[in-house]
């Protein structure tokens, strides 16, 4: 029994050695990976490229800032420098320090650092140079130029540039204007107006003026499509040469317009009310629009419905004072802006006229003769242009004067009857209907009347001949044939 216990004890005292030995084990592999963890962390290399950067300049070398040149043809010179590839060049000269006159000369001259430019009239030049390294683009700074061969000679000048109007739709006529000045009092060989750069040779308002000190005013005049334009204006004297710099107007708008209206302009048996008034719009330019309806019931134009602010489609509307639906004249207008343009059209629409109700048929036929015939119907089939209900009222003279005998209230078209006093035989029954619509329209029929009339006894005799005596000799003679 004592071994026993020593062997239970030892083996129980080695598990607990494993188990602490497992337990050991994964603290030791929780910490590795911990700090396996801690080491990805915290070892990240931040690596910083310091790059220099260059950027590409140039300076202007000939011709000096506000030189005097007394030759058409001028050497220009610069150097760059900086950048971080091939540096590039593009030149630019012009009458106007914006570089946005007609005179605008531009030329990419490649790597080279020099131009040589061909024959420059006289007049105030600026000048300057474009750099790029494919990267980077940057401007010189710029120099005045003064182009004089003709020393005695002023130069010419444009004052006044305008154009009338400022805004207008691609029917407008547009009128560009400029005063040519110049003090030696010469006649301008050219003055020119460009139009979103495309130059127009204008002509003098008054050809009796031969004053230019004073100015001599020239026009130009035309249409253009719609957008925003530009224009700018140069001159000549034959030696000098002048311009001004663009100008951005005028706009022009795509005209407003209107089309398929309904109800048709000039419609005519139209129901009321009318629930989908409807036009379609557009702006040739895009532009929002805002729509605006009238209408006239009053016997003056009345805002009825408008919408704001729409885009080209079709629009729907209702106008519920209109309600006559009889021999009645609408007139209903449609007004459209964009902000600058209109488009006014009016339009006309009639409803039905004055279509009474009307009796179709009836039954019994005037001066017809009835057998026998007791509780006979009166009859008649009634009709509406408009197809409006109706009231019907029958009335006979049986009493020995006209008595109401029955009525319909609000019916529709079709077919009514009353049943008609009982007559004796050989008397006659004079009766009729009145009929109105509920627009009050009134119709009263012709007097009818009819005859009852007894079975005599040679009626009887012709019944018994037709009903009984006729088909028995039919039978007999077709048997015979058989």
């Amino acid at each position: 029994m004592i071994r026993e216990n020593e062997i239970r004890n030892k083996t129980n005292e080695r598990k607990r050695k494993a188990r602490r030995k497992r337990k050991i084990i994964s603290i030791l592999f929780i910490l590795m990976l911990i700090s396996f963890v801690s080491v990805a962390v915290y070892m990240t290399v931040i690596v910083t490229w310091i790059i220099s950067i260059s950027y590409p300049s140039v300076l202007l070398i000939h011709p000096t800032d506000n030189e005097t040149i007394n030759t058409n043809t001028t050497y220009f010179t610069w150097t760059g420098s900086g950048g971080n590839d091939t540096l590039w060049y593009v030149w630019y000269i012009d009458t106007n320090p914006t570089f946005t006159s007609p005179n605008l000369r531009v030329i990419d001259v490649n790597t080279t650092t020099n131009y040589t430019c061909t024959p420059l009239m006289d007049g105030d030049w600026y000048w300057r140079v474009e750099v790029t390294d494919n990267e980077t683009i940057n401007v010189s700074s710029t120099n005045h130029l003064i182009v004089l061969t003709e020393i005695s000679n002023d130069f010419p000048y444009l004052t006044n540039p305008s154009v009338t109007p400022t805004v207008g739709n691609t029917l407008t006529t547009f009128y560009y204007n400029i005063t040519f000045n110049d003090a030696d009092n010469d006649t301008a060989t050219d003055v020119f107006v460009y139009i979103d750069g495309i130059q127009y040779l204008m002509i003098e308002t008054d050809i009796t003026d031969i004053n230019t000190t004073d100015g001599k005013n020239y026009t130009y005049s035309t249409t253009l499509s719609r957008g925003d334009h530009n224009y700018s204006f140069s001159c000549s004297d034959g030696i000098a040469t002048n311009s001004t710099t663009s100008y951005f107007d005028p706009t022009v708008y795509g005209l407003v317009e209107q089309d398929n209206e309904f109800p048709e302009d000039g419609a005519i048996n139209i129901t009321m009310p009318i629930n989908n008034f409807s036009i379609y719009v557009y702006d040739m330019n895009g532009s929002l629009m805002d729509l605006y309806l009238y209408e006239n019931s009053s016997g003056n134009f009345i805002l009825f419905n408008q919408s704001l602010g729409i885009t080209n489609g079709t629009y729907t509307f209702t106008n519920t004072s209109w309600v006559s639906d009889i021999n009645t004249t609408y007139y209903w207008s449609v007004n459209i802006t964009n902000g600058y343009m209109w488009s006014n059209r009016t339009y006309i629409l009639t409803t039905f006229p004055t279509y009474y109700p009307v009796i179709i048929s009836y039954y019994p036929i005037n001066n017809s003769v009835i057998l026998n015939t007791d509780n006979l119907l009166l009859t008649v089939n009634v009709f509406s242009h408009n197809s409006s209900l109706m009231n019907i009222t029958w009335y006979t003279n049986y009493s020995g004067s006209w008595q109401e005998l029955g009525n319909y209230t609000l019916v529709s078209n079709g077919e009514y009857s009353q049943t008609s006093p009982n007559i004796s035989s050989g008397e006659k029954l004079y009766w009729r209907v009145n009929i109105t619509d509920i627009e009050g329209l009134y119709t009263e029929s012709p007097i009818y009347n009819y005859q009852r009339r007894s079975m005599r006894s040679y009626d009887i005799i012709g019944l018994l001949m037709v009903f009984g005596v006729l088909p028995i000799i039919i039978w007999r003679k077709r048997r015979r044939r058989k």
